[in-house]
């Protein structure tokens, strides 16, 4: 009988594993990893979508210059709409990445051909690492050359 236990114990003593504090261990360490990690992909996250929204603006005003280059001063305010119309933009419904809710919107001033696209450019604040936007892009409106 005793020979029996002997060999019973003797086969628990030979298996290889993992204790329960080894896994707790592992478990503890993959937590904190966790709880590092999340936050930092929020705030990647946040800021891919800001940078988006800059690369937008400047897209649309890209747009807006091109329309004025070739077909000059305009006689009548530009929308957004006229954009697509003339083939410089594909949507004149564009969603603004951080808030689905809103759309861009750009106008070229009769007369003058300043141009205003809004919501405009995203700074981030290095004070509390948050972003602010303006609200059009240029902030100042400047009056590009005249097209031919």
């Amino acid at each position: 009988m005793l020979m029996k236990f002997n060999a019973l114990f003797k086969k628990v003593r030979d298996q290889k594993g993992f204790t329960l504090v080894e896994l707790l261990v592992v478990m503890a360490i993959l937590a904190v990893l966790a709880a590092l990690a999340v936050p930092k992909f929020g705030q990647m996250l946040k800021d891919s979508k800001y940078n988006a929204h800059n690369e937008n603006v400047a897209m649309i005003y890209k747009a807006a210059e091109m329309y004025i280059a070739s077909h000059g001063s305009p006689t009548e305010d530009v929308t957004m709409a006229d954009l697509k119309n003339a083939g410089f933009l594909s949507s004149d419904n564009i969603e603004v990445p951080y808030d689905t809710t809103k759309t861009y919107g750009c106008t070229i001033t009769k007369g003058t051909g300043a141009i205003s696209v809004t919501p405009g450019k995203a700074t981030k604040d290095d004070a509390d690492g948050d972003w602010d936007e303006t609200e059009s892009y240029p902030v100042v409106a400047t009056t590009p050359p005249a097209g031919p």
